[in-house]
């Protein structure tokens, strides 16, 4: 019987280090962003695009544009909202595509960890990562696999972009 205590008392510790190992792999919390922009794509062809805008958890803009021709990336969207509706750009290009540095009032502090991040709430594992989740007024989103020029603009996504921090 004393041989088999120790082994025991090994089996139950390695089982408590089990699970807490596991659960430490479990989903990630679903982060609440104060302040966010979301643009929904609509309509195929004649494509329109909701802009809304939070602050604070404040909603401050809700506009709807119709872009000219269609749209094929969520980066292409952004440059029109920009060139004709005045909306705030500021980015660098890299070899992976263009890094967003300025989105509207989306302005990452200074000497921080915090970058522009694009979510949307397709619920396609081509579109999406499931383990990263965001929620902005009662709706969730999933980190986008692509970045803004490379992220199709699909019909009927919405796609929540906020600072997030690495």
């Amino acid at each position: 019987m004393k041989t088999k205590l120790p082994r025991l008392f090994a089996f139950f510790f390695a089982a408590i280090l089990a699970a807490v190992a596991l659960a430490a792999c479990g989903p990630k919390d679903v982060k609440k962003p104060a302040n966010a922009i979301i643009i929904t794509v609509s309509g195929g062809q004649a494509q329109t695009v909701n802009l809304k805008e939070y602050i604070e958890n404040n909603l401050v803009t809700d506009k709807n544009y119709t872009m000219p021709s269609k749209k094929e990336s969520l980066g292409q969207i952004l440059d029109e909202l920009a060139d004709k509706h005045g909306l705030h750009l500021l980015a660098n290009n890299s070899d992976y595509g263009r890094w967003f540095d300025e989105i509207g009032s989306l302005i990452p502090a200074s000497g921080s960890n915090e970058f522009i991040a694009l979510y949307s709430d397709c619920n396609d594992i081509t579109y999406s990562f499931f383990e990263m989740k965001a929620a902005v007024d009662g709706v969730t989103y999933y980190l986008a696999n692509y970045g803004f020029d490379s992220m199709p603009a699909l019909d009927g996504v919405s796609y929540c972009i906020f600072l997030d921090v690495f």
